[in-house]
């Protein structure tokens, strides 16, 4: 009699173990993308492979340190150099410092200050959450008459059929 229940209360529990085990599986996939709001590295990825910049408004879902190949398909990952590095005008490199990288913009910077970030890229203003404008990323070696470039190079990864001239845009607060 005592082992009649025992295996009929078996079942039950087998279904209980294997709706947790699917439920830990799928979790680390309900994170949310590159460019959503946050307010801790938790909301971003619950594995710890994304954080939560607190630093832009709302909050705003990176991967930290990128390359070429490191963000998911609906980012890019730019180097952003700071306003406060900026040093002397430059000329595609023409009369920076060996240490030194010449922006977009005309502004001798250390190397040394690139941060990298994951960036939700889009193709118009409407493609970005509230707050949020679509920004053209700066292009290493090409000098632009304009700052909307706003201190970044994009990172993109390139081969030998691509041209390394690749207009890249991402999702920063607007101005």
């Amino acid at each position: 009699m005592i082992t009649s229940s025992v295996m009929a209360n078996t079942l039950p529990v087998y279904r209980l173990v294997l709706f947790f085990t699917l439920l830990v599986f799928l979790a680390p996939a309900c994170g949310k993308e590159i460019g959503d709001s946050c307010n801790t590295n938790v909301d971003c990825a619950q594995d710890g492979t994304r954080d939560c910049d607190l630093s832009q408004p709302g909050g705003y879902c990176t991967i930290n340190g990128c390359d070429e190949k490191s963000c998911p398909s609906e980012a890019v990952c730019v180097r952003i150099f700071p306003y406060e590095a900026m040093g002397s005008t430059c000329h595609l490199d023409s009369n920076c410092a060996s240490n030194e990288l010449c922006l977009p913009e005309g502004f001798c910077v250390p190397r040394a200050s690139e941060r990298r970030y994951c960036e939700r890229t889009c193709g118009d203003n409407g493609d970005c959450r509230g707050g949020y404008v679509c920004h053209q990323a700066g292009i290493e070696g090409q000098q632009t008459a304009d700052t909307s470039a706003y201190g970044s190079v994009a990172l993109v990864a390139t081969n030998a059929n691509q041209s390394t001239n690749v207009v890249v845009k991402f999702c920063a607060p607007s101005p």
